[in-house]
């Protein structure tokens, strides 16, 4: 009898006929690192020629808004995909990388030619874990980096290659590093 005044009730409601729901319309206001007045995203490079990198739907891009350190990523525009973060600090530059669940250590490696770093990076957060580490902007990796603008991250055994494959990409490496120093020179 219960499922049977459920059923009637059911009947008489779908009855009434639709209902209309009414949409907000989406409007996206900028973060809080972003200008309000900010360019539409680039179309990201793409060679399949150029290896790995020309094929991952990711790009090198340079920021330096107000207020902020210079950075610079290699990630996908729009999106919160990136695959690392470089931030400069003084004679140093932070290496961010985002991961989905924190441990106790974070050991990554970042080659540039013949030359690496081997860094233990510091997470911060629980689902969403920002690890940092530091490492000079006088680095060996970092200079082959600016010069080449090859960088290959690797963590856990596997290996992401980030190269920059065009000229758009090599000027944002160049952009970023004239940045990190006042005025344009590596110490």
């Amino acid at each position: 009898m219960r499922a049977l005044v459920i059923a009637a009730a059911l009947t008489a409601i779908s009855a009434c006929g639709q209902t209309t729901v009414e949409k907000a319309e989406r409007t996206e206001a900028p973060g809080p690192t972003a200008p309000a007045d900010r360019a539409p995203s680039p179309t990201i490079p793409t060679d399949p020629a150029a290896g790995p990198s020309g094929a991952d739907n990711m790009t090198w891009h340079f920021t330096h808004y107000e207020g902020q350190a210079p950075a610079l990523r290699y990630g996908s525009y729009g999106s919160e995909d990136q695959a690392i973060a470089l931030r400069c600090e003084g004679a140093r530059i932070a290496a961010i990388l985002w991961r989905g669940q924190q441990r106790e250590t974070w050991p990554f490696t970042l080659q540039s030619g013949g030359a690496h770093a081997n860094l233990n990076g510091v997470g911060e957060g629980d689902s969403e874990v920002a690890v940092t580490a530091h490492v000079p902007r006088s680095s060996p990796v970092m200079a082959a980096f600016r010069q080449t603008g090859d960088l290959t991250l690797s963590e856990d055994g596997q290996s992401w290659v980030m190269d920059a494959i065009n000229d758009q990409e090599r000027q944002a490496i160049a952009q970023f590093f004239a940045a990190c120093s006042q005025d344009g020179r590596l110490p």
